[in-house]
């Protein structure tokens, strides 16, 4: 095996490229993180409101979303507990599929969060379908801050 560094910002492209073909996988990522793709948050702090949802079972459907009303100017926090029960950055923590179906991630948009929070890898699959989704939030004025440490 051959040790390669590559800045990662003087690289940005070559970064990219790899993510976006599967080629390099995002769990290296260390901590809580959001990935800004196509734009960063409009501030550099925020304090908001947030609302959370107990997702240990699984992760929320359009009916249960539904419930919340609108979170506009406010986060929507998903407290799956993976980080707290697999340990951040163990197999099993990368195992927990905490992902979210496209009909869910729509019915997110409407309810128009700046932020979803998550206590886990993010959600999609790792690879393409991850930045897919976060390019998709971003779209819609939200940004997916994951792997956060909601530990009880």
């Amino acid at each position: 095996m051959v040790n390669l560094h590559l800045d990662p910002v003087g690289k940005k492209k070559v970064f990219d490229h790899l993510i976006e073909i599967g080629k390099m996988s995002s769990t290296g990522h260390i901590g809580t993180h959001l990935d800004c793709c196509t734009c960063a948050p409009e501030k550099p702090e925020y304090e908001i409101s947030a609302v959370v949802l107990a997702c240990k079972d699984g992760m929320p459907d359009v009916e249960t979303l539904a419930e919340l009303g609108t979170l506009e100017g406010k986060a929507l926090v998903l407290h799956t507990v993976n980080h707290e029960t697999n340990g951040y950055g163990s197999p099993e923590y990368f195992k927990k599929e905490t992902f979210v179906s496209k009909d869910t991630l729509e019915k997110i948009f409407e309810l128009k969060p700046l932020f979803v929070i998550i206590d886990s890898h993010g959600l999609g699959q790792s690879g393409p379908t991850h930045v897919s989704i976060d390019k998709n939030c971003e779209a819609h004025h939200c940004h997916v801050i994951e792997n956060a440490d909601l530990s009880s």
